[in-house]
């Protein structure tokens, strides 16, 4: 099914409040497929992108096709994107993110993901080309808050110097009664284009 993403994001001044250190992160890389149009082929089995075919299993092509049931990705206002999660185990993830556009005040989205294998990953990733984000995400439980948990991003490379920190929610009700913690030294850039990864990557 379609996931709604709700979530706030918040511009975090250095130095940190929070004592990262205590907590084990994950290192998170992402590319974006930018221009002209992705299409994903259900006779084939394939995501057609550019020139190249990379095969799905049954099971990702359903999975991607409840973004679109036409198969067509328009990349205009689609975000495709494709992230691998490196965690502190040494458990590699590879995942396939569809994006729609953000909604009520930047607040919301629609996205569907799959799981990809290494091999689907590193055939895509190159279509990326230089429009990539690295960072460290921390999972961090803040006392006093309920219903969500701050996903605090250190950004690595060409952003380095970058804090960003996203709540999540259930509920647009519960994102509009939000009220950030006074741990965090920030500045709301929900809605705030420049700050999604997407623009982020293309910098």
């Amino acid at each position: 099914m379609k996931n709604q993403e709700i979530e706030r994001k918040f511009l975090v001044n250095t130095p940190l409040e929070i004592d990262i250190t205590q907590y084990r992160g994950k290192t998170i890389t992402q590319g974006y497929i930018l221009g002209g149009n992705i299409k994903i082929d259900e006779t084939e089995s394939a995501i057609i992108a550019n020139i190249n075919h990379i095969l799905l299993s049954s099971e990702q092509l359903n999975k991607l096709m409840e973004f679109n049931p036409l198969g067509e990705i328009d990349l205009e206002k689609d975000t495709f994107r494709l992230r691998q999660i490196a965690y502190p185990d040494g458990k590699i993830v590879n995942v396939i993110t569809l994006k729609s556009p953000s909604t009520n005040r930047g607040f919301s989205r629609t996205e569907v993901e799959c799981e990809i294998s290494k091999e689907q990953f590193d055939s895509l990733f190159p279509l990326c080309e230089n429009n990539i984000v690295k960072k460290i995400r921390y999972n961090i439980e803040l006392e006093g808050i309920e219903n969500t948990v701050l996903e605090l991003d250190i950004f690595l490379g060409k952003h380095t110097g970058l804090i960003l920190a996203e709540f999540e929610f259930e509920s647009l009700a519960d994102a509009n009664k939000f009220v950030v913690p006074t741990i965090l030294d920030c500045v709301e850039v929900t809605g705030d284009k420049k700050y999604t990864n997407l623009e982020l990557s293309k910098v």
